[in-house]
């Protein structure tokens, strides 16, 4: 009489195994997939962050040639403030995992190729290398070097979601001086706005961005196309987000 008992304490414990060899195959697979999750993660903090000093480092060029084009000197350099202003160094920057190098080759007709460059190391290292062209605003205008000569685009203007999640511009508003109208907003090679001459927008005038969609980390230029010269400053630029916020940077020129 004590065999079918037997039997049943067997499969019983049968039971509890399969179910302990399963709970602990299926706890691996949680924890081999949380690590692969958080290393995206990371990586990809990494890079933004990374995108990040790139661009402030053209931004810094772009100061130094606004004070004083003569600093702007060809070779490998790194960035630091001192005082309050940047100045090249002869050493890259390191800035905890991050290297920012500084490379400027310089050209004719007081034209500047400069790159910003940030390499890292980390759980997936990698490098991100942005360059810009510069000119010597004080030997080619002169006197005269407030005054942007005439212009019927607006380009070059960098832009960069450093955030961590994917915006879309809804609307981008520009100001400026003089009778030229906006006709057309590129973003990097797309054009999301364009109308023609007879609607085209007057300075302060909001423009309605379709497919203005920049993904997290992304880089990436606008320009900005007149139907006549312009011969003066755009002195604002608005973007508006999906989120209603509201993003301004101030004292764009050609």
């Amino acid at each position: 009489m004590t065999l079918p008992h037997t039997q049943e304490q067997g499969i019983g414990m049968i039971e509890i195994l399969l179910v302990l060899v399963l709970f602990t195959g299926l706890a691996t697979i949680v924890g081999v997939v949380s690590l692969h999750l958080k290393d995206d993660v990371r990586a990809e903090l990494d890079r933004v962050q990374a995108l990040a000093l790139a661009h402030e480092g053209i931004n810094a060029l772009h100061s130094l040639r606004d004070i004083d084009a003569d600093t702007l000197v060809a070779g490998t350099h790194g960035l630091a403030i001192e005082d309050g202003s940047w100045t090249l160094t002869e050493s890259p920057l390191e800035t905890g995992i991050f290297t920012r190098t500084i490379a400027i080759e310089v050209g004719a007709n007081d034209l500047f190729i400069a790159t910003s460059t940030v390499s890292w190391e980390g759980i997936r290292g990698d490098s991100i290398a942005l360059t810009t062209t510069l000119y010597d605003i004080y030997e080619t205008y002169g006197a005269s070097q407030y005054v942007i000569p005439e212009f019927t685009a607006l380009t070059h203007i960098d832009l960069v979601n450093t955030d961590s999640e994917p915006h879309t511009i809804e609307t981008l508003m520009c100001s400026w001086e003089g009778t030229a109208l906006l006709k057309e907003i590129q973003l990097g090679s797309t054009t999301v706005f364009t109308t023609a001459t007879s609607s085209a927008l007057q300075s302060g005038t909001e423009a309605p961005i379709e497919n203005g969609i920049l993904d997290a980390g992304e880089a990436t230029s606008i320009s900005i196309i007149f139907t006549e010269p312009v011969l003066s400053t755009v002195s604002t630029l608005q973007l508006v987000l999906e989120d209603g916020t509201v993003r301004n940077s101030l004292q764009l020129t050609e």
